[in-house]
Parts: structure tokens; sequence; C-alpha cells
């Protein structure tokens, strides 16, 4: 089972975000916000996983 998109010999992780459609309406909203997104993301996975170590 599985999708096959495993990288060979590597794990990976599917990840689902919940976005607010009452920040973003439109998909040039999210993308003028994407860096913001991405760092916060970025944030939050570096420190739960200084909590998993």
């Amino acid at each position: 089972m599985g999708k096959g998109t495993t990288v060979k010999g590597k794990s990976d992780i599917d990840l689902t975000m919940m976005m607010s459609w009452e920040r973003y309406h439109t998909v040039a909203d999210l993308k003028a916000d994407m860096p913001w997104v991405l760092n916060t993301l970025k944030e939050t996975l570096s420190c739960k996983r200084s909590h998993l170590v």
C-alpha cells in the first residue's frame, strides 16, 4: 500500500494545513503571504522537533 512517493532509503511526511479563508480570500492572497507561512511552519516544526529529541 502507499502512494509510492517516498525517496528510496529515506522517510517522508505528508502534511495537511488548515488555512483560514477569512485571511486568504484568493490564491494570490496566500501567495503574497507565503514567506510568512513558510517561516511560521519552519519555526513551529523546529520547536516541536526540539521537544522530541
